[in-house]
């Protein structure tokens, strides 16, 4: 929660390869999207499961708990709790970290804060789906297809 110490792990250089929604891929985006996490879990902890080390790159595997008590990717707060899972490859120079991986379990986490709830809402009833080339609706259709079709 101290962010100010980002600068004392990251370099100045550091490249986030999978930046924060709506933050660019520097240091300064990560802060910004670091802040925004931060505000809207303001008791965000981020508990450390496994972290493995190989010459310059480290892999840490986390679960990342907390309380939407703040607003949070436009969204008001909900207070629900949250508990998803992430993995993050760092690769380190000079002692600090240049470059970062992260897969947060971003569907998880906007699925627990309710922000799909609140984004239906926002937009009324959900369409129906579309029709493929005969007329049918498509989506319902079973399987992984049928699962992309109906988001």
């Amino acid at each position: 929660g101290t962010l100010e110490k980002a600068d004392e792990y990251l370099a100045p250089e550091f490249v986030d390869h999978n930046p924060f929604p709506g933050q660019a891929p520097t240091l300064a985006g990560l802060k910004a999207g670091l802040t925004e996490l931060r505000t809207g879990l303001p008791d965000l902890q981020v508990q450390i499961e496994d972290a493995f080390a190989s010459a310059d790159r480290v892999v840490v595997r986390s679960t990342w708990t907390g309380t939407n008590k703040g607003p949070y990717q436009g969204a008001e707060p909900t207070f629900r709790q949250i508990r998803v899972g992430a993995i993050e490859i760092f690769r380190l120079q000079d002692g600090k970290i240049v470059e970062s991986w992260r897969q947060l379990d971003s569907g998880e986490l906007a699925k627990q804060l309710g922000l799909l709830d609140q984004a239906t809402k926002a937009k009324g009833e959900a369409k129906p789906a579309p029709r493929n080339s005969s007329g049918e609706r498509r989506g319902k259709t079973g399987g992984i297809l049928g699962w992309l079709n109906d988001l």
